[in-house]
């Protein structure tokens, strides 16, 4: 279709240029071309079909042939969407300013129509309009203003699609059109010019252009005396400063419009959050969900501006580490929403008190009473500006404790495009990074989740959402190493060159915890012990405050199994003791928040056996089994093989540690055994090292599997090296009893169901969906 439009000379389309923009759209849309033309540029040779009306299908090139009566042959578009790209390939030249006119006027009044009308016409009109904005004819018939209108309302549309870049686009020219074609447009327009410069400053911010943001933001405040106007302005700049990783100056900005409105305190919130908390008791226990639920909605103005900002506050000041400015937020947020109604910013304190209580007052039943408000209040309440936010909390800090990851994915979907619509990239975006960590931790195959993150880390870096882009970087490292795509060798002597903690800014913080929950995890996978030892205690004295899943359970879990992996290398028992800790942590937060990931907890107890010195080989066996089937039954792939993997590392421990060291691997034979018993936990064991030897291959030859399911190709390219003559020996017993060639493959009962179990499971989720 360019090429038509390019090669088509300007005689053979002369009723083009001199139609009246008064015609209709079907003329408007129909080619008149010589019809070898279109066959030398489309080529146009399939057999056409004629229908009754004389109309024939000319193709697959998108055009279609109307009329075979006329001495010309006229060809129309076979699709609108067809008719659209083609529409906005129309040259600028000189000669066609007058069609993109007609163009865009019809369209425009083709789009006001009630049933015809489609939102991409407005968007077409406005790019056939600006080619011709410098004719001075055109504005007899649209006016400078109807056409900043025009580019505005498209501008506005984009947003609401997320479509920021080319909402930047029309909302530029809508300004240019106001500096250049109105004279003194601050005084004759001041309410258009207001809208422009508020709805272009945010695109900017959200676009990551913070100078360019502030810049209009300035002259906004600087033409507009409002509260209102200033509050937002403020609280986006906030915002976007956030996500530069500059909270603590995002966070004074905001407050200094508190301060103007007298409803923040300047110092002291630690002793507000105490008084205020009893108040907040006090109706908490007075009313119940449904009184809650049927306030009223708030309606005096100077406290939906409060709340508005303290909105902006509570992410601010948690990420700057301002804990006593985060929980006077929050009551306050709350006491406000009892005393004058509620608002969607409410909502959001409700999610946030509910957190609080879990986590730092350990109030688990009113944390989840709080929790299913919130939720209620969600459902309820217009609250579409603060959805990214409170479902990050909810399920971010309380939810994925408890529910499994399937249940939890979509409703992260749909707090990413909340947050996208409504301009809140970072907390838009932090719900996808979650999104994708938790897939990570449950087992969601790798390569489905390195496609995706792909896509989530160009995003980041396009729109500059560095908070965000900074931390999840080492997430996606983790997941490449593991699937083998990062050809890049670690320096693992540098890795745990980490500053020391007065060094550290609390934005510094948050980049090495997740770069510690990274690099301890590569490190415990491919036997850096030394490495992922020395990675605990940076990693405990990072995470201490995060009391989400990902970081808090992550954390016990890998810190300890780093401290078990240390002690059976060094045969040093202090490190036991110190893992101990380490599980009776996990088992308390599991029994406070929720257990989704309770096998977890039982596989650390099994390792605890066997980093033990004289514990009974059967009763660690068990203990692992165990461990692996409550892995099994919940799906998550890495933890059965991870599991798997532990127990053949220790019966190898086991067999090299043996009175007979004598019984060589060579003389190792399978004959004896029926293979239903080889793949099964029916054997019985009498601790001989020909005994260990099988358990191992047992365990590791299920391991290898899983992880090949998994998709951890490097790590099962690592774990044959390194054991390449016990997987070699089990090979060769195979062979030796006519078994099918490498049945070490074959999997164990538990292992089918953890296969099965994660199949159905991850059936449903769409990670792409976000």
């Amino acid at each position: 279709l360019e090429m038509l439009v390019e090669e088509t000379s300007i005689s053979n389309a002369t009723n083009w240029y001199s139609m009246d923009y008064t015609m209709g759209v079907d003329e408007v849309l129909k080619i008149a071309v010589d019809e070898r033309l279109l066959e030398k540029n489309v080529r146009q040779k399939a057999s056409t079909t004629t229908s009754n009306n004389g109309s024939a299908n000319a193709g697959s090139g998108g055009v279609v042939q109307l009329d075979f009566a006329n001495k010309t042959t006229t060809y129309g578009f076979a699709h609108d969407r067809i008719q659209q790209a083609a529409m906005s390939l129309v040259p600028s030249d000189d000669d066609l300013q007058k069609l993109r006119y007609c163009i865009g006027h019809i369209l425009m009044r083709l789009a006001d129509h009630p049933f015809l009308g489609e939102n991409w016409m407005w968007f077409v009109a406005a790019d056939q309009f600006e080619g011709v904005s410098t004719m001075s004819s055109i504005e007899n018939i649209i006016s400078p203003l109807e056409l900043i209108r025009l580019n505005l309302m498209v501008g506005l549309m984009a947003i609401k699609v997320s479509a920021f870049v080319p909402a930047s686009q029309y909302l530029h020219r809508a300004k240019h059109d106001l500096e250049s074609k109105v004279h003194d447009a601050w005084n004759v327009e001041t309410e258009l010019c207001l809208e422009v410069h508020r709805e272009l400053a945010q695109v900017e911010l959200c676009l990551g252009n913070y100078e360019q943001g502030r810049k209009l933001s300035d002259e906004l405040l600087a033409h507009s005396n409002s509260i209102q106007e200033r509050i937002i302005v403020n609280s986006s700049l906030g915002m976007a400063l956030g996500r530069e990783g500059k909270y603590a100056e995002g966070l004074k900005l905001t407050l200094n419009t508190l301060f103007v409105l007298k409803t923040f305190p300047r110092r002291n919130h630690m002793l507000h959050v105490l008084r205020e908390s009893r108040m907040v008791s006090k109706c908490v226990e007075k009313f119940s969900d449904e009184e809650i639920l049927q306030l009223p909605p708030m309606t005096n103005k100077k406290y939906l501006y409060t709340m508005h900002a303290l909105r902006y506050v509570m992410p601010l000041s948690f990420f700057s580490n301002q804990l006593p400015t985060l929980f006077l937020a929050i009551v306050r947020q709350i006491r406000l929403t009892f005393k004058y109604g509620l608002t969607g910013e409410g909502v959001n304190a409700f999610a946030n008190y509910a957190a609080l209580l879990m986590n730092v007052f350990k109030k688990k039943a009113l944390g989840l009473r709080m929790c299913s408000l919130a939720i209620n209040m969600l459902d309820q309440i217009e609250s579409k500006h603060v959805d990214s936010q409170a479902l990050s909390v909810i399920f971010s800090f309380i939810k994925s404790w408890s529910d499994p990851v399937h249940k939890l994915l979509p409703v992260l979907q749909r707090g990413h495009r909340s947050g996208l619509q409504s301009g809140d990239l970072e907390s838009g975006y932090r719900n996808w990074a979650v999104s994708l960590m938790l897939a990570f931790t449950t087992g969601v195959p790798l390569s489905e989740i390195r496609r995706v993150s792909l896509n989530c880390l160009a995003q980041l870096k396009h729109y500059r959402v560095n908070s965000v882009c900074d931390c999840y970087q080492y997430i996606h490292l983790t997941i490449d190493h593991l699937i083998g795509t990062n050809e890049e060798e670690i320096d693992w002597n540098t890795i745990a060159d980490i500053p020391a903690p007065r060094n550290m800014t609390h934005t510094d913080k948050m980049q090495w915890m997740f770069y510690c929950w990274g690099y301890i995890q590569i490190a415990l996978h491919f036997g850096k012990i030394d490495v992922a030892k020395s990675l605990v205690k940076p990693f405990k004295f990072t995470g201490k405050d995060d009391f989400s899943f990902l970081i808090e359970a992550t954390k016990h879990y890998t810190c300890t199994l780093a401290l078990l992996q240390y002690a059976k290398k060094t045969k040093k028992q202090k490190y036991v003791r110190m893992a101990k800790q380490g599980v009776r942590d996990l088992k308390a937060a599991f029994e406070l928040k929720g257990a989704a990931s309770i096998h977890r907890y039982m596989l650390l107890e099994a390792d605890v056996k066997a980093a033990t010195p004289k514990s009974d080989t059967q009763l660690v066996r068990e203990a692992y089994d165990k461990a692996i089937a409550g892995a099994a039954r919940s799906g998550h792939i890495q933890d059965c093989a991870y599991g798997n993997e532990l127990a053949a590392e220790y019966f190898m421990s086991q067999a090299s540690t043996s009175s007979r060291k004598s019984s060589r691997l060579s003389r190792y034979n399978f004959s004896a055994m029926e293979s239903e018993t080889f793949m099964d936990n029916n054997y019985d064991s009498s601790k001989t090292v020909d005994d260990y030897n099988f358990w191992a291959v047992r365990y590791l030859s299920n391991a290898l599997s899983l992880y090949k399911e998994w998709g951890a190709h490097a790590k099962v390219k690592y774990l044959r090296e390194k054991h390449s003559k016990y997987l070699g020996a089990a090979d060769e017993a195979n062979d030796g009893e006519g078994r099918r060639k490498h049945s070490s493959q074959r999997h164990s009962t538990a292992t089918r169901a953890c296969l099965a179990a994660a199949h159905q499971m991850y059936s449903s989720v769409d990670l792409q969906g976000v």
